[in-house]
């Protein structure tokens, strides 16, 4: 919705653009902050990321399953008073903030992506007090499995029911596969895109040895993601993964030559 004065209401897409509220394209170049796990460090890593160039920090949160779990009882969920700080210290340092859900990291089961936009609904109004400068990744990697449709499937009942509950922000979606299978971008992003009433989506790709293991691997993926016909971000990427190689300097090279974000992983601590 553009506003009388020719700005629109806040982040929004173009094609496969990300632009801001003044219509100025935004290429993400930036970091990933694990916060959910290392909460204290924000007064630090946030500031340090401006300073050394970064437009945009994405910051892992917690819902608190995986405590309920048992799993890491150190994952305290992110209270509204959290996020609020943390969004504040991301203006302050004139960064676009992303943040994401990590619980789900690789679960298969849909009411683990459900339990993310419920707590995304209860942050709504948070959220959408920052339209110009809030990216909402829905869930960390969903779906681990290397399949295309279930991903789709989960999707399509998430996005609508963020946006019948109000949340007007851009939502980031990770592909299939732990994030490492595009080809569930290529296969079904056309219909995940088409769930969400706004039309203001980006796909996200995590870019280690599966997704990014060669020079060609990299120039494929991202063209084919891009094909599809909405923006798309390299949500994290390493210079080598699980003692695997990645092909960093390509995706350096050939996001730039694209126009293309990246976030890498990670600040401190992997």
């Amino acid at each position: 919705a553009m506003a009388q004065d020719g700005m629109s209401e806040g982040l929004h897409i173009d094609g496969t653009r990300i632009l801001d509220a003044k219509n100025n394209e935004l290429v993400m170049r930036g970091v990933n902050y694990s916060w959910a796990w290392q909460r204290g460090h924000e007064e630090t890593v946030i500031p340090a990321a401006k300073r050394i160039g970064c437009n945009a920090i994405r910051i892992q949160l917690s819902t608190g399953e995986r405590q309920k779990q048992g799993l890491y009882p150190d994952w305290d969920r992110c209270e509204p008073a959290d996020l609020e700080r943390l969004i504040e210290l991301c203006e302050q340092n004139k960064l676009i903030a992303v943040f994401n859900t990590h619980d789900e990291t690789g679960d298969n089961d849909y009411a683990s992506l459900e339990k993310a936009v419920e707590f995304w609904i209860e942050m709504k109004d948070i959220l959408n007090a920052h339209l110009k400068t809030v990216i909402v990744n829905i869930s960390n990697e969903w779906y681990g499995s290397w399949h295309s449709w279930p991903w789709a499937a989960g999707y399509q009942k998430a996005i609508p029911r963020l946006r019948e509950a109000g949340i007007r922000n851009l939502l980031l979606v990770d592909c299939a596969g732990w994030g490492q299978y595009p080809k569930s971008i290529f296969d079904r992003g056309r219909e995940v895109a088409a769930a969400d009433s706004k039309g203001n989506l980006v796909f996200s790709m995590h870019f280690y040895q599966d997704a990014a293991g060669s020079d060609s691997q990299v120039r494929s993926n991202i063209d084919k993601a891009l094909n599809v016909g909405c923006p798309v971000l390299i949500g994290e990427f390493a210079y080598e993964h699980q003692g695997h190689p990645v092909a960093w300097q390509t995706i350096l090279d050939y996001t730039k030559e694209k126009n293309v974000g990246y976030l890498v992983w990670s600040w401190t601590g992997n």
